[in-house]
């Protein structure tokens, strides 16, 4: 089901998460198995999305276990990179991602606890489409 982070950035969600939005605007969705954060971001004024996203790559971070980047048919430039990571014993995998338009940016964090659910984080990542504009606002 397509959900509304922000009237112009969109992405698909599971029918079984639950979600909301916090404090801080950012889109919070449990389902079980799968933990999802969705953060607007105003574009930084200086930058172009290419040189955002060359800044966001020079980062430091662990060696991913897959890297995905592209131009999407909405113009966005999008980056992502799947992490294996432990906390307390629990092994799942994380994905960061981030799509870049000129005025504004999506920054995701798709966990998931087992490795058949990779493919749907990457395709999660995917579906986020920035202007479509939803006619009754954000919705979790």
């Amino acid at each position: 089901m397509r959900h509304h982070v922000t009237p112009t950035w969109s992405l698909e969600l599971p029918d079984d998460a639950d979600g909301l939005v916090d404090d801080d605007g950012d889109l919070v969705v449990n389902a079980p198995g799968r933990f999802i954060v969705v953060s607007p971001w105003d574009a930084a004024p200086d930058l172009t999305p290419d040189e955002a996203l060359a800044q966001l790559q020079a980062d430091e971070r662990p060696e991913p276990v897959e890297e995905h980047a592209d131009v999407a048919d909405d113009g966005t430039v999008r980056w992502a990179f799947v992490l294996d990571e432990t906390d307390d014993d629990h092994r799942y995998l994380g994905l960061y991602g981030y799509v870049l338009a000129p005025t504004e940016w999506l920054q995701l964090a798709v966990l998931v606890d087992h490795e058949l659910d990779r493919a749907w984080a990457v395709d999660t990542w995917r579906s986020v489409r920035y202007g479509e504009a939803d006619p009754d606002g954000p919705a979790a």
